[in-house]
């Protein structure tokens, strides 16, 4: 292990200048229950501490989020990045969510990162951290834990590291320059792909920001305070020692239970209400609809954002709220979890959902009506009547198109061949619906701001995707008595 960490160091390639700018939030979180998580902690960003921050949002692979959960990072003006797009041009052994947080870290579009836990609640604008004069002179910051690394850990000798005593990390949250930390990071990355041998020496990736350190003899700051100590949340503190990051290792937000209560916890009303809201608008589950056609797309387009009234024989009526993402608002319940249009062989057929199984299917009617019947015991006749019109929802080329650039690795970096899938992409997109490149140019102004390169790249696509094309040549049409010279008059329409 010693000889390959070794190896490493000598053939990490240089700083890529001009490959990163600007200061940024990176946080890694999929699957419910680290998104529940995350989004509580991207609206205390976004609406209590009005951060202006760019904010990207990590995850491993497309089953992490479904189209819910993107819609609602979406509203956030968070920038999601799927890891597997990154790891294709980056190839990286990285299986699990501490793993991925140095990986985030490296190849974030960020010249200097904030890299904070899904379970964070910060008590003020972290904005100001990248101007505080300890981590400026330093290159890289850090906070310690409440437990230490003793002498005897045999992470010193299996890393040829003179053996000390010393607080042990805690990263829920890392703020790092990358260009000073550029040896030290790629070294991190490394040791997380070691996962079975150094995780069981540390705790999971925070250590290894440590090791990595002094592996790389980079300069870094440590905050000279320990968090203060609750079994169920730390709280770290900045260089006066105020409290300034809440850790919520052991009091996770959760979407059924009661919410654990911490003494004193700041901003604790602005996150309930966030969560009271989150269940408003997503059933905590993590659901993507199977493969079906354009069409069946295109309608529930037209769908999310109505309410309509359901109505069953031997029931009451009830009032049901189409929301974008496959989820349902007022009226949710136990036979109604989740929605979507698919195909069969008699046309489109809207299908409604509980956590496991179809509980309904509908079929439009000519006059507006949807006829159908429930499919569990006792089975009946069922029909959707539509309630209000739709509100504005986002187009599922939107929709597509946002996936796709999230798909590209475009928002982590420029890279010409990824560019070009994405225009291929957009093309074809262009072809079955035009206006694509009109719609990728309106994204690239609205949610680009804070992104120029990402912006001015989308714009270079949105320009090619709409050249204009040359006109057609006129169709040469000869006058009459050319068309019958030759010919007989006899017969010739007049």
């Amino acid at each position: 292990m010693r000889a390959r960490i070794t190896a490493r160091l000598e053939t990490i390639e240089p700083y890529p200048r001009g490959r990163f700018q600007g200061r940024g939030i990176v946080v890694c979180a999929g699957g419910a229950r680290m998104f529940l998580n995350a989004y509580v902690l991207l609206r205390i960003l976004r609406e209590t501490l009005r951060s202006a921050l760019p904010i990207q949002l990590w995850h491993l692979g497309p089953l992490e989020l479904s189209t819910a959960m993107r819609a609602l990072i979406d509203d956030l003006d968070v920038e999601r990045v799927d890891a597997f797009a990154v790891r294709a041009k980056h190839p990286v052994a990285v299986a699990d969510g501490w793993q991925l947080k140095p990986y985030a870290v490296l190849h974030s579009r960020f010249e200097e990162v904030l890299l904070l836990d899904a379970d964070q609640v910060p008590v003020r604008d972290p904005a100001e951290l990248f101007d505080w004069p300890q981590y400026k002179e330093a290159g890289a910051l850090f906070w310690p834990d409440i437990i230490d690394l003793v002498p005897d850990n045999p992470v010193w000798q299996l890393c040829g590291l003179e053996p000390r005593h010393c607080p042990s990390l805690e990263s829920g949250q890392v703020l790092i320059e990358k260009q000073r930390y550029w040896r030290a990071l790629n070294l991190v990355v490394f040791l997380n792909e070691q996962a079975d041998t150094f995780y069981q020496l540390v705790y999971g990736d925070k250590d290894t920001f440590l090791v990595g350190g002094l592996l790389a003899k980079a300069t870094f700051s440590v905050v000279p305070y320990r968090p203060f100590v609750d079994s169920r949340c730390l709280v770290q503190r900045d260089f006066a020692g105020a409290p300034l990051f809440q850790h919520r290792t052991g009091s996770k937000w959760t979407y059924a239970r009661s919410q654990i209560e911490i003494p004193n916890f700041v901003h604790e009303k602005d996150c309930l209400d966030i969560l009271g809201d989150l269940r408003s608008r997503w059933n905590g589950r993590l659901f993507d609809p199977p493969t079906r056609s354009l069409g069946a797309r295109a309608l529930e387009d037209s769908l999310a954002g109505c309410r309509m009234r359901l109505s069953r024989f031997g029931e009451a009526d009830l009032e049901l709220e189409f929301l974008a993402g496959h989820q349902f608002g007022n009226g949710r319940g136990p036979m109604l979890q989740n929605w979507y249009v698919s195909d069969d062989d008699n046309g489109l057929v809207l299908v409604i959902r509980d956590t496991a199984q179809n509980t309904y299917r509908f079929r439009p009617e000519v006059s507006g009506r949807w006829a159908g019947h429930c499919l569990l015991s006792p089975q009946a006749d069922a029909w959707l009547v539509t309630m209000a019109p739709q509100r504005t929802a986002l187009h599922e080329c939107d929709r597509v198109i946002n996936d796709l650039i999230a798909a590209s690795g475009l928002v982590t970096y420029f890279d010409s061949d990824s560019a070009a899938e994405l225009a291929a992409a957009l093309r074809l997109i262009d072809r079955v619906q035009p206006g694509a490149g009109d719609r990728l140019r309106a994204f690239a102004a609205k949610r680009c701001a804070g992104n120029s390169h990402l912006r001015d790249v989308l714009i270079a696509i949105a320009d090619e995707i709409t050249t204009p094309q040359p006109a057609p040549r006129p169709v040469y049409r000869p006058a009459q008595e050319v068309l019958t010279r030759g010919y007989s008059s006899v017969g010739w329409p007049r």
